[in-house]
C-alpha cells in the first residue's frame, strides 16, 4: 500500500500470488481487527510524552457500493449509510496533533462500526430517551476515555470536535489535564438565567479582532476573513431529560467568531462560530489561541480525503467482506498520514527528524537520492523531516523552484509511490533484498 499509494489490491499486489496473499491475510480471522486498531494506537505513548496535544475527533463514511453483487447478505460489517440507499460503514478516527506546532502525530482511538439493515427508526426506538452508551454517539465517549489511557504521558490533551460532539454527558465528562473544545450546534439554556447561551454571547463586548485565511471550499471563496471575538463565561445547563444521567450544570467559556460584511464576497454568508471549552481564557490572545485550535480540526478533513477520493481510494477496494474492509482501513489510515506529515513539515517549521516516517535504510537511500537532486539546493538541514519532503516532493515532479509555490498532498502521493518503488530496486543493488 505504501508503495503505490493506493488501497486497491490490484495496484500495490505485484502478481497473482501477492493478491492472495494479501486478501487471505485481511479475510484471516486471526488478523482481529482491534489487534490492528491497537497497534496504531499503542505507540502514541512515547510519542506525546511532554507535549500538549489536540485529539481530533470526526466521523466519515466509507461507500462500497460497487461491491453490492460481491458482498454478502449476512455480513455484519456492512449496513446502511445516512442516506439508507448506501452500503458501508462508519469510520471515527481521533487524530492526535502537537498544539504548537501543529503537527500530525497519529491516532490515539480508532473506531469502526455499521447500522443493522433491520434496525428501528428513531422513534421507534425512543432514541431521545435511551441513555448515551445505546446510541451511536456514544463514539465520542468511547474515543475520548480511549485517548486518555493512548495519551496517558502528555502533559495535557484538549479534544477538539465539531458540532456532532455538543452533547451534554459527552462535555460533562471530564478528566485531569484534559479540556474539551467543541462547536456549539444550538441555543443551550444556562443554569440559573433566563437568557440562552446565544444571546449572551451576543451581549457580550468585542474583545478585538483577528484573521484568517479562507482556502476555496465549495460554497466559501478564498480570502482573508476579519473576525470579531467574543468571549464570556458560562454554566451550561443540563437538559431535563438528562438530570439523571449528569451534573446538573457544566462551566466553561463561550467563543464567538463573527466575519465583519467587510470581507465578505456578495451572496456567501459570513462566517459564524461559537465554541464551548472548559480552557480558562483571559484576554484575546486566549481566545484567539482557542479558535487556532479549533482551526485545525480541518487536518481530520484532509486525512478523509486521502483516505477516499483523492489518494487511497479505499472506497474502491474489492475486498468481498466487510471486517476485510474494515482492517484495510486501519492500515491505509497510517499510509496517509504519511501523505500528511510530509505536507506539514515541507517547510521545516516542526523542525522534526526524517527519522519519525523512515527507517534508517530508507535516510541512507535518501542521501543517495540527494546526490540526484543537487540543483536547486535543498535548503533544509540534513537529515531533518523537511529535507526528506523536499526530496519526496522533487520524485513526484515538483520542480524546487520557490516561484513555483509549495508541493501540494498529490505531489506528496505521487513522489512517495515513485519513492518506494526504487527504493525496493536500491535494495536489491545493494545486496540487501527486497
Amino acid at each position: 500500500m505504501q508503495a503505490k499509494q493506493s488501497a486497491i489490491m490490484n495496484r500495490f499486489c505485484h502478481d497473482r500470488a501477492s493478491l492472495l496473499g494479501a486478501s487471505r491475510f485481511f479475510h484471516n480471522p486471526s488478523v482481529g481487527l482491534d489487534a490492528l486498531v491497537a497497534a496504531t494506537t499503542q505507540r502514541m505513548g512515547e510519542v506525546v510524552k511532554g507535549r500538549h496535544v489536540l485529539a481530533i475527533q470526526d466521523t466519515t463514511e466509507v461507500c462500497v457500493n460497487h461491491l453490492k453483487g460481491k458482498l454478502k447478505v449476512n455480513d455484519g460489517h456492512i449496513g446502511p449509510l445516512t442516506d439508507e440507499y448506501s452500503l458501508g460503514f462508519f469510520l471515527h478516527p481521533t487524530l492526535v496533533v502537537d498544539a504548537t506546532s501543529h503537527f500530525p502525530l497519529g491516532f490515539s482511538a480508532v473506531k469502526l462500526w455499521s447500522r443493522a439493515f433491520d434496525a428501528p427508526d428513531k422513534h421507534a426506538r425512543g432514541y431521545a430517551q435511551l441513555p448515551i452508551e445505546q446510541k451511536e454517539s456514544f463514539r465520542w465517549l468511547e474515543s475520548y476515555r480511549h485517548s486518555q489511557t493512548s495519551l496517558a504521558s502528555a502533559t495535557h490533551v484538549t479534544v477538539v470536535a465539531d458540532r456532532e460532539a455538543d452533547i451534554y454527558e459527552v462535555l460533562s465528562e471530564q478528566a485531569t489535564q484534559t479540556d474539551w473544545l467543541v462547536r456549539i450546534r444550538g441555543d443551550r439554556k444556562l443554569y440559573g438565567q433566563s437568557t440562552g447561551l446565544f444571546d449572551t454571547l451576543s451581549d457580550s463586548a468585542i474583545v478585538g479582532h483577528t484573521a484568517l485565511e479562507i482556502k476555496h471550499h465549495r460554497w466559501r471563496q478564498d480570502r482573508r476573513a476579519q473576525l470579531a471575538v467574543r468571549y464570556c463565561p458560562v454554566v451550561l445547563a443540563c437538559p431535563k431529560k438528562r438530570k439523571h444521567q449528569a451534573p446538573a450544570s457544566l462551566s466553561g467559556y463561550a467563543v464567538e467568531v463573527r466575519e465583519t460584511l467587510a470581507s465578505v464576497p456578495p451572496g456567501e454568508a459570513p462566517i459564524l462560530w461559537r465554541l464551548f471549552t472548559t480552557h480558562q481564557l483571559a484576554g484575546l490572545p486566549s481566545a484567539v489561541q482557542i479558535i487556532t485550535w479549533y482551526t485545525l480540526r480541518w487536518q481530520i478533513e484532509e486525512l478523509f480525503r486521502l483516505l477516499k477520493t483523492k489518494g487511497l481510494r479505499i472506497e474502491s477496494s474489492q475486498l468481498g467482506s466487510g471486517m476485510a474492509l474494515q482492517k484495510l482501513t486501519v492500515m491505509a489510515l497510517e499510509v496517509a498520514l504519511q501523505s500528511m506529515q510530509l505536507v506539514k513539515e515541507r517547510q521545516g517549521a516542526c523542525e522534526c527528524s526524517a527519522a519519525l516516517l523512515f527507517s534508517k535504510q530508507e535516510e541512507q537511500f535518501l542521501y543517495a537520492l540527494a546526490t540526484q537532486y543537487a540543483t536547486p539546493h535543498n535548503p533544509h538541514p540534513s537529515g531533518s523531516l523537511a529535507w526528506a519532503s523536499w526530496l519526496i516532493a522533487r520524485l513526484g515532479n515538483w520542480k524546487g523552484y520557490p516561484k513555483q509555490g509549495l508541493p501540494g498532498v498529490i505531489t506528496m502521493i505521487g513522489g512517495l509511490a515513485v519513492f518506494r518503488q526504487q527504493y525496493q530496486g536500491w535494495l536489491l543493488a545493494q545486496g540487501l533484498g527486497p
